[in-house]
């Protein structure tokens, strides 16, 4: 057990146990993926949630159902690739894909180039990608290329139009968290800055609930729910905010960005180093986020996520043998996070490298993450 920690308030002695340093360290982060690859240096990674998908295939037969969900991850896929790489013309690296229920985000730093126009041309993008293969594979259907062929490959044929032209031409619909509904922030950010984000809520919150609206009249009932819940969620969401500039000095209202459970573990993690540990704040900080190191974007390598695990847990252990001694916890952090990037230039990690170097020169010690481009939800 860690030792107590024995502090003088006004005269008297309060003794506190200290809670187990283990308590603090990263419990895992990620929801578990089931497949991990690369489109060249862009990670992909791919949660089991995806999967999720399959409830809606069109068909109750096992072999349609393994097309429909093969036809939508590809045309998923693409769709992100293209804010991928758009953002990466722009110099916005690293990049990062990650598919989930239902959909995908593409993760990029928001450097200070970003403007509100090239954010648009991004968002734009993967529907654009979407609609021309979408375009051409509805074309040949049109002439006549699949009456020949299979079940099988002609029900996949029009799942991927439907899943790349008809969701494409959708998601350009002006509704947050949509690409449509990112668009119309981008674009009113260009003649009202300070209202962009308010005024784009309202917009989408009408397109919302008008869109419910006809798809409850025509029976889509789950459709109509699938609106309504990305609506509140764009309604509720940071979103165009969250594009915070990658230097300080960023617009503050462009800084903002929302709580997730990694902040919540850190801040929790912190406060707990500062109460029982007695650590000054600025010590607390870099041995919070030393503890959990990983954000939930972007997607390190497989190597480096393995690694730093394990060094976070060995480092939790080792501040629990070390126990309230402010100088030797101090040296352990730094040691963590310079191994931490040293380890990142190994693998490649550009994000966690940077990160964890500005952590180490003081310059912020809980970096920020890139945020999440709108949509956080795709295709």
């Amino acid at each position: 057990m860690p030792q107590r920690l024995d502090s003088r308030r006004g005269g008297a002695t309060a003794v506190r146990a200290l809670r187990p340093v283990a308590e603090l360290a990263d419990p895992g982060g990620y929801a578990w993926p089931v497949l991990r690859f690369s489109l060249g240096d862009i990670p992909v990674k791919v949660h089991f949630s995806f999967l999720v998908i399959a409830i809606l295939a069109p068909s109750s037969r096992a072999i349609d159902i393994v097309a429909w969900v093969l036809v939508v991850f590809l045309a998923v896929l693409l769709h992100e690739v293209g804010h991928a790489l758009t953002a990466r013309h722009y110099g916005a690296t690293p990049v990062s894909i990650t598919l989930f229920a239902l959909g995908g985000v593409t993760v990029y730093p928001a450097i200070e180039e970003l403007t509100p126009g090239k954010r648009f041309v991004i968002s734009a993008m993967g529907s654009v990608v979407g609609i021309v293969t979408g375009g051409v594979i509805g074309l040949l259907w049109l002439a006549g290329l699949f009456d020949a062929a299979t079940r099988v490959v002609r029900v996949a044929a029009l799942s991927y139009i439907w899943a790349s032209l008809g969701w494409g031409v959708l998601n350009w619909i002006p509704i947050r968290p949509l690409d449509g509904g990112a668009m119309l922030t981008s674009a009113l950010e260009i003649v009202m800055p300070q209202r962009a984000v308010p005024v784009a809520k309202a917009v989408s919150a009408v397109f919302g609930i008008g869109a419910a609206a006809l798809l409850w009249y025509w029976g889509q009932t789950f459709g109509a729910f699938f609106v309504l819940l990305i609506t509140a969620m764009g309604l509720s969401s940071g979103g165009a905010e969250r594009q915070a500039a990658a230097s300080p000095g960023g617009p503050d209202e462009s800084a903002r960005r929302e709580m997730t459970d990694v902040d919540l573990r850190r801040m929790a993690a912190m406060r707990a180093l500062m109460e029982d540990y007695g650590l000054p704040t600025n010590v607390a900080a870099r041995a919070a986020l030393a503890l959990h190191p990983l954000d939930d974007v972007p997607v390190p390598s497989s190597v480096f996520e393995e690694k730093v695990r394990e060094a976070s847990s060995q480092l939790a252990e080792a501040l629990g043998r070390t126990g309230p001694r402010v100088d030797v916890i101090d040296e352990l952090v730094t040691r963590t996070l310079t191994s931490y990037k040293n380890l990142a230039a190994a693998t490649g990690d550009v994000y966690y490298e940077r990160r964890f170097d500005r952590a180490l020169s003081g310059n912020g010690s809980v970096p920020e993450r890139p945020p999440h481009p709108d949509p956080p939800f795709p295709i």
